[in-house]
């Protein structure tokens, strides 16, 4: 990671922007070429200017970043597209109860019938400058984060705790040796975090399993709060993903439903909101489960009928709690103009078999 080239660029063209970022009008140095682990350029990923420009110069102030928010609001994709535009190298954890201090700063291990150091994750990026993402922070132990906080504070010497003191040894010769006892941080290395709850105290049971956590970790970041598109922002995004054969017409009552679940949700109508993730999904399932139109001319190509409505069941709906469903057929029937028809386990229940054997209308023969 020593040494790599640079070239000027326009942070705009970079991110995909008509015109420039506010405060980034002239170029900006760039790392030239992709080396490991810098993530693959996804062209339909669509950026909001102003909270480039803000990451940008946190980042270029060597501050930790944590992005909060809902889920599906692009938070983890957000830093690794940041980081592919820019070619920085980036590795990932995902947060969970399981990790513990020698995960993310190393320890000691046997090898060839030697005791060998080795580094964590962080560890080993602090001393290689490679960018860090912690995604689901708040799933970690908290005191599995405090024990970082000489990383998280931006020291630069980072003094490992797993290592035993030879005290044979000079001062001198212990910072020589290999394996040393602390690592010069890289002045490449930054650390991202991404969380729903941003770890704070939250009573929302949709995020059981992530932990309060300390507010002298908290305090470290500089916290910006990821929300969803601009509906304009949506619309372009859905359609790069998916492509033309989404009619635009649909594309947008698509979104206007998502905007009334999330309206819905935030005074306290639904119990969960709809993510842009989910959306890309019921547009996707609604081309697969598509039709082709009847023929009108003959030998002229056929459209694609998309199936918006097996595609929202399969996609979305099913997932949702069963109060949340009860509102979001009222609110698609608003949108579509048409009552969201349900497959067959929605019909075939225990109470309409009843009511067909109690009026002698079952069919016995209907698996004949």
């Amino acid at each position: 990671m020593q040494n790599r080239a640079k070239k000027q660029a326009y942070l705009h063209e970079l991110f995909g922007f008509d015109t420039p970022v506010k405060g980034f009008e002239d170029p900006i140095p760039v790392f030239a070429e992709k080396t490991a682990f810098v993530p693959d350029v996804n062209p339909d990923f669509v950026f909001d200017k102003d909270m480039v420009g803000r990451v940008l110069r946190s980042y270029g102030a060597r501050e930790n970043i944590m992005l909060t928010g809902e889920k599906g609001t692009g938070k983890t994709t957000f830093v690794q597209q940041f980081c592919a535009r820019l070619n920085i190298p980036l590795m990932t954890i995902c947060g969970g109860p399981g990790l513990d201090e020698s995960y993310l700063m190393g320890g000691k291990t046997i090898e060839a019938s030697s005791v060998k150091s080795v580094d964590g994750l962080i560890s080993y990026c602090l001393r290689w400058g490679i960018n860090i993402l912690i995604d689901e922070i708040a799933a970690i132990k908290p005191s599995v984060l405090v024990s970082i906080n000489d990383v998280l504070n931006g020291d630069q010497t980072i003094t490992l705790k797993h290592h035993g003191l030879d005290p044979s040894k000079s001062p001198v010769d212990l910072v020589d040796q290999e394996g040393s006892l602390s690592i010069t941080r890289h002045k490449a290395f930054r650390l991202f975090a991404c969380d729903n709850t941003g770890g704070k105290v939250n009573k929302d049971p949709r995020y059981a399993g992530v932990m309060v956590q300390n507010t002298a970790v908290r305090s470290r970041f500089t916290c910006f709060r990821m929300g969803f598109m601009h509906p304009a922002l949506e619309l372009k995004a859905l359609t790069n993903i998916v492509g033309e054969k989404l009619p635009v017409s649909l594309a947008k009552q698509m979104i206007e439903l998502a905007m009334r679940v999330r309206a819905a949700f935030e005074i306290g109508e639904m119990y969960d909101t709809l993510s842009f993730r989910e959306l890309k999904r019921w547009a996707s399932k609604s081309l697969v489960y598509g039709s082709l139109e009847d023929e009108i001319i003959p030998g002229a190509e056929r459209k694609l009928i998309p199936d918006v409505h097996n595609g929202f069941v399969d996609a979305v709906y099913t997932g949702m709690e069963e109060s949340d469903q009860d509102m979001v057929r009222q609110l698609f029937e608003l949108v579509f103009n048409t009552t969201l028809s349900l497959p067959n386990e929605y019909k075939n229940t225990s109470t309409e078999f009843l009511k067909l054997l109690d009026s002698e209308e079952l069919n016995w023969d209907f698996a004949a």
